[in-house]
């Protein structure tokens, strides 16, 4: 009968997808298979599924996610902001790179001396895959002068360099015209 031959397809197609969809949710692809009772089978083979006689009593496969918690993830995932004092508490300023060297036992780290007027500090920045350390020397670059001092793989840095992240790779922020270094960033 047409009823019988439509639930038969409906099952080779459930069979055939509870093996295509396991690589990318395995967890429902169990689900699905105990719910069928799964003749194991291989790849090849889903193209003419092997069905069982009888199929277990079907459960939900899926949750409903109320909206509650879809907002709570949301938030989560947001970035949050910042009111105007808050950033105005953050000192940019421009400093020249005096030297540059990659940071021992690391290939993205570059481990940089940096002259902020009459201050020397050390900043540690991972921008190795797109700036070779020869590079870096003599560049008036901008820097987040009063961040807290962190040591990254045990190497004190005391401020943070910034950078545009792109698809073609790390950037670096640098005033269009000369200025000497110190200078207070607005």
């Amino acid at each position: 009968s047409t009823c019988e031959k439509t639930l038969n397809v409906c099952m080779k197609i459930v069979t055939s997808l509870s093996v295509l969809i396991e690589p990318f949710l395995p967890f429902t692809a169990d689900k699905v298979k105990k719910m069928i009772n799964f003749i194991p089978q291989d790849w090849d083979e889903i193209s003419e599924p092997k069905l069982a006689p009888t199929i277990d009593k079907p459960e939900i496969l899926f949750q409903k996610i109320d909206n509650d918690t879809i907002d709570i993830q949301i938030k989560k995932l947001k970035k949050t902001e910042i009111t105007i004092e808050e950033f105005r508490k953050i000192v940019l300023k421009t400093a020249k790179i005096l030297k540059a060297e990659v940071v021992q036992g690391s290939k993205n780290l570059i481990k940089c001396i940096v002259e902020i007027g009459d201050e020397k500090r050390q900043i540690v920045a991972g921008i190795g895959k797109d700036y070779k350390p020869d590079e870096l020397t003599g560049k008036t670059i901008v820097i987040i002068e009063n961040l807290q001092p962190a040591k990254i793989r045990g190497v004190l840095s005391r401020g943070m360099l910034l950078a545009a992240d792109t698809k073609e790779g790390i950037i670096l922020l640098t005033p269009d015209k000369p200025v000497s270094s110190g200078a207070i960033v607005k």
